[in-house]
């Protein structure tokens, strides 16, 4: 089994994967560490949109033989064709590996509706083109209701 450690702006969620195949996801470590241990895991990736990950999941993690913190330096599937990647959220880059991976050498837009919205562009060639990030849909909400 796999552990997929997503930690966005709102919340962190963490999806287990048997092979291919989601089997689970968690919004709470504590809750997971109630099922899981992490001697029952072969690998770890995670994606973070903040610049330093909790403590608490390296301890989580720590006896996995193979974690992967995705940045900018991670050999990825897809060529990232974007003036300044190490400003790139890896949420994007984590959603246009997904859909290059459903999708191979097929032209894709991701769009991704979190705290913030964001919709991004993947050739067929497989290269990421960038796109564009705006505030989500609370976010718009709210600043309706305020201004």
């Amino acid at each position: 089994m796999n552990l997929c450690i997503d930690i966005g702006n709102s919340r962190t969620k963490f999806g287990i994967f048997e092979d291919d195949k989601l089997i689970t996801v968690y919004n709470d470590i504590d809750e997971l560490s109630v099922d899981y241990t992490n001697d029952d895991f072969n690998s770890v990736i995670i994606s973070s949109v903040k610049k330093e990950i909790p403590e608490i999941i390296f301890d989580f993690t720590k006896a996995v033989s193979l974690v992967v913190v995705l940045d900018f330096n991670t050999i990825l599937p897809i060529k990232i064709n974007y003036d300044t990647p190490e400003t790139l959220g890896m949420d994007r880059v984590a959603a246009a590996v997904g859909a290059n991976y459903l999708f191979p050498n097929e032209n894709c837009i991701v769009i991704d509706a979190g705290t913030c919205i964001t919709m991004d562009f993947i050739s067929s060639e497989n290269e990421f083109l960038g796109g564009n990030i705006s505030p989500g849909i609370y976010t718009r909400i709210r600043a309706m209701h305020r201004f």
